[in-house]
């Protein structure tokens, strides 16, 4: 973590480093903090698909189903428009959580 806080503090107009700590603070299980990160990084960088596929990701793990389908649309909104294999996980869990939130033909036609 401390390589990407110094990063943060070299870089301060790179949202990167603010993303790769989200993605630690996600994996020890502290979604609020994570967020805060994630949503930091946006600031930065409005346009990035990646960061709005983590807020959807820290919503569907705080069983925020209705917010994470909101991220998770965003997210395949700034796909470009040639979707490669590197964005099949953001269809997957667009797809979990259509279905958490019983909306099975909409998470059917996604994949």
């Amino acid at each position: 973590m401390l390589p990407y806080r110094t990063a943060v503090r070299l870089f301060p107009g790179c949202h990167l480093p603010s993303l790769y700590i989200g993605m630690e603070y996600m994996r020890t299980h502290n979604f609020k903090l994570a967020e805060q990160f994630f949503l930091q990084s946006k600031s930065i960088c409005p346009s990035d698909p990646l960061v709005y596929n983590e807020l959807g990701v820290v919503a569907y793990s705080t069983k925020e189903y209705k917010k994470a389908a909101w991220w998770f649309e965003k997210t395949l909104a700034l796909i470009p428009t040639a979707i490669t294999e590197t964005w099949e996980p953001t269809f997957v869990n667009f797809a979990h959580t259509l279905r958490k939130l019983k909306m099975y033909d909409e998470a059917i036609s996604l994949l």
